[in-house]
């Protein structure tokens, strides 16, 4: 699944806790997901995107496209839903 835009903050990191959330927003009528995951320990945002529905399958994208950016080997997540859990055991 790719995204409808992404952002990456921070180049390359290895932080050792990351939350990631999501909410729903709608620009010119049209309804998306954005996706953020920040750094908790640097409170600095380390990837943005925007997905055209909210389900599992953008959360693994989103989950994804930030371990190509940033080492998360020894990273603890801080997640909200089961949804993360899920997308979490897709990537190993």
């Amino acid at each position: 699944m790719r995204p409808i835009r992404t952002r990456s903050v921070l180049r390359t990191a290895k932080p050792s806790r990351i939350t990631i959330d999501e909410t729903a927003v709608k620009v010119n009528g049209k309804r998306s997901c954005v996706y953020a995951a920040i750094d908790l320990d640097s409170r600095l945002m380390l990837d943005v995107a925007a997905f055209g529905r909210r389900e599992t399958d953008p959360a693994v994208a989103c989950l994804h496209q930030l371990t190509e950016k940033h080492d998360l080997s020894e990273t603890v997540f801080l997640v909200d839903a089961y949804g993360y859990l899920t997308a979490l055991s897709r990537l190993g």
